[in-house]
């Protein structure tokens, strides 16, 4: 019997967008539509609905400078959001303050592409950084702009910062596929004319971050601290900025616009506007500007698993982060499961033992009125069918004393699997027979570790891992075979 658990049990699930600034938690949950009243095509005709919108205003301190200050107090809010939104979430694409991320877009000739690209920006990313390269997360793509040479853009941020937001979210319940910075969820969701190159101010309470947005790519990021922002200093800080960026590329910004409060000081810059395509919404349509982050992350959310070759600030990539939580899911189902069936069999044994008890009882009860009677003529009759009776009995107790308990087995391979090591299925013929357990291990010591633990089991005999793939170092898929002692 070949048990595809994994399959069966999993499934994919809407992923919700999940902006966190210093001044609020904003989420947005889109659907590709097929029933519902708020309807809208894209440029690629396709219908999207939006399922959910929710905000929670945080108290300050909680975030700051780009991190968070206060984890219980942001665990408190996000708690809040959540049980507000139907239904429930449990995924979810991050968008986070650019405070602390470090992004640049580098250009490389036409030649220099696949393979070569790749081994180009390993080291140019160990010469060119601010900051370790061991020390931070980063994540590069490249972009789809049109251009006479092949434009790479690169984020990197410290591990601490975003060790400390997955740590809160996994708090909550909630499952994070990928960390991305505001720019970034702004570029995706802004209505920006194509061939247009636009200026973004995205406000917080401590800082504002100036991006150069252009074909939907980031092409420059800078966050000014909000004291420097009288209204001549500035405009000072934003003149330098186009001056700096039309000169390096030999192109105008055509518009500025801003997310926030800024364009308040400013009458040439415009409150930023979200695409034609979401502002049908009530809550948007009131202030479409405030929601362009939240919405552009849950769209990302959209997108297949596999084609996510986008940035994201996490220690593994998008597709493997999701497959990942979705096998942590798996797992706990896994051990509600086993607990369930472990308390089926045992309340099935006892009941067994009881009717069996009661059986034996009632036949020693008219055995022993049988014996206070006076002997029939019948008697070597009964006594062979009281002996007869007493045999099947016996046997009934005996097949009951071999009745194999899968879930004690199921319990060991739990115990024994190790953190790195994703079970796909596991083959459990008969008792006395090989059985097999496939699965992916993260890298080869991980694997090699998972066998040692299963040999070091005292229900398992024969572990044998055969010798294969072995020029992969990273998600080996393997086959482990064993037998019960």
């Amino acid at each position: 019997m070949k048990l595809n658990l994994l399959k069966l049990f999993t499934r994919d699930e809407p992923i919700a967008g999940l902006e966190i600034s210093d001044s609020c938690l904003r989420l947005a949950l889109l659907l590709k539509e097929e029933k519902g009243e708020l309807r809208a095509k894209s440029s690629e005709e396709e219908a999207l609905e939006i399922k959910a919108l929710g905000e929670k205003p945080l108290k300050g301190g909680i975030i700051g400078g780009g991190e968070i200050k206060k984890k219980e107090d942001f665990i408190a809010a996000l708690n809040e959001l959540l049980k507000d939104i139907k239904p429930r979430i449990r995924y979810a694409v991050v968008s986070i303050p650019a405070d602390n991320v470090y992004a640049r877009l580098y250009s490389f000739p036409k030649t220099v592409s696949g393979e070569k690209l790749e081994e180009t920006m390993k080291l140019t990313v160990g010469f060119q950084l601010p900051v370790k390269v061991e020390d931070t997360y980063l994540d590069w793509e490249k972009t789809s702009a049109e251009t006479r040479r092949n434009e790479v853009f690169l984020a990197t941020i410290r591990k601490p910062i975003i060790d400390n937001y997955l740590e809160a979210l996994a708090a909550v319940g909630l499952r994070t596929v990928a960390i991305e910075f505001h720019p970034m969820s702004v570029a995706r969701a802004a209505d920006i004319s194509p061939g247009k190159t636009v200026l973004a101010l995205i406000s917080g309470k401590e800082n504002i971050t100036v991006s150069v947005i252009e074909n939907k790519t980031v092409r420059f990021n800078r966050t000014i601290p909000a004291n420097r922002t009288n209204a001549a200093s500035f405009a000072e800080e934003i003149r330098k900025v186009v001056d700096f960026y039309e000169s390096e590329n030999k192109t105008s910004i055509s518009e500025i616009v801003s997310i926030g409060e800024t364009s308040a000081s400013d009458d040439r810059i415009l409150p930023a506007k979200i695409m034609k395509l979401f502002s049908g919404h009530p809550k948007i349509s009131k202030d479409s500007g405030k929601w362009l982050i939240a919405v552009g992350a849950a769209w990302r959310g959209l997108l297949p698993r596999a084609e996510d070759a986008l940035v994201s600030l996490m220690p593994i990539g998008t597709e493997e982060a999701y497959e990942n939580q979705k096998a942590l899911a798996f797992a706990e189902f896994l051990s509600a499961i086993v607990i369930g069936l472990s308390a089926f069999f045992a309340v099935v044994f006892v009941g067994v033992w009881i009717l069996m008890t009661s059986v034996q009882q009632s036949f020693n009860g008219r055995l022993q009125s049988l014996i206070s009677l006076p002997l029939p003529t019948d008697a070597p009759e009964i006594e062979s069918r009281a002996r007869n009776l007493n045999e099947t009995v016996g046997k009934a107790s005996n097949i009951l004393g071999t009745i194999f308990t899968w879930s004690g087995l199921l319990e060991e391979l739990k115990s024994r699997t190790i953190p790195g090591i994703a079970i796909n299925s596991v083959s459990l013929p008969a008792p006395d027979a090989t059985m097999n357990l496939t699965g992916i291990a993260q890298n080869r010591p991980q694997l090699n570790s998972f066998k040692k633990s299963l040999e070091e089991s005292s229900l398992l005999t024969e572990v044998a891992l055969p010798l294969a793939n072995l020029e992969m170092k990273e998600s080996i898929p393997f086959l482990i075979s064993f037998r019960l002692r």
